[in-house]
């Protein structure tokens, strides 16, 4: 499973930055009551939000404060937690941060929309977690299953109903649908300022989840891009090793 976004925080009008990220990962470590020894690590996850740039980067910092630092009984096994759980949490977490949040302006708009996914059993799962205000102005999350059975694709966010459309157009003209082609369309579109920027993406594997640099090549065979748009070789190295120098997702310019 692969997850895909654009890099553009805008507020009023005005861009803030466009190496936004949009996607992070969260480490998993679970440990015994009563036991020594390191914990047990299960495979990262992602999170990926659209919205609200404050409440989704927070509700994903307290999660996964809480992700490094689970703890069982003794007889209470050593399975992993389902990505379900998970994204049962990461609601939980995100109606907390809202609900704080609104202590200071009680009308403001805190929503955002997210995706939690990672690998499970022998395939690569998705849930959708929403949070919002609901009629009372209480805040609310609504958590999904998310389906892939039209295109093996699903959007979120500012132009979500444009980027199925553009899907649907595609598969009409007996091109094969294609998540990068979608959301360059809308990137590009000039109907959604909230999309652009760069492009950034994970996958999911049995493995976890991991953050890909993303190449974009010229047809005179040039190469820009890194991650989430930051030009890798500014970072230099750490102690001698290369950061995100796993093999990078190469797109074309079209």
């Amino acid at each position: 499973m692969m997850v895909i976004a654009d890099t553009l925080f805008r507020s009023r009008d005005r861009t803030g930055t466009e190496i936004g990220p949009k996607i992070f990962t969260s480490s998993i470590r679970l440990s015994t009551y009563g036991e020594a020894g390191p914990p047990i690590a299960c495979p990262d996850i992602g999170f990926a939000f659209a919205g609200h740039t404050a409440a989704g980067q927070v509700t994903h910092a307290i999660a996964s404060a809480g992700l490094r630092d689970l703890h069982q009984g003794k007889d209470e096994g050593n399975g992993c937690p389902s990505i379900e759980d998970i994204a049962r949490f990461f609601g939980r977490c995100g109606k907390s941060v809202v609900r704080e949040m609104r202590l200071h302006h009680p009308t403001g708009d805190y929503s955002f929309e997210s995706v939690i996914f990672g690998w499970q059993g022998e395939q690569a799962v998705a849930w959708q977690v929403d949070v919002s205000i609901d009629s009372e102005e209480r805040p609310t999350s609504i958590i999904e299953r998310m389906n892939f059975e039209e295109f093996g694709l699903f959007a979120i966010g500012q132009g979500s109903d444009a980027v199925q459309a553009f899907l649907s157009d595609s598969a009409a003209s007996g091109i094969q649908p294609d998540g990068f082609d979608a959301l360059r369309f809308v990137m590009n579109n000039g109907a959604f300022p909230g999309v652009g920027g760069r492009i950034q993406a994970a996958c999911a594997s049995p493995a976890g989840v991991e953050l890909k640099p993303v190449l974009i090549v010229s047809d005179d065979g040039n190469a820009t891009g890194g991650y989430m748009g930051t030009e890798l070789q500014h970072l230099g190295t750490v102690g001698g090793f290369i950061p995100l120098s796993g093999t990078p997702i190469v797109l074309s310019t079209r």
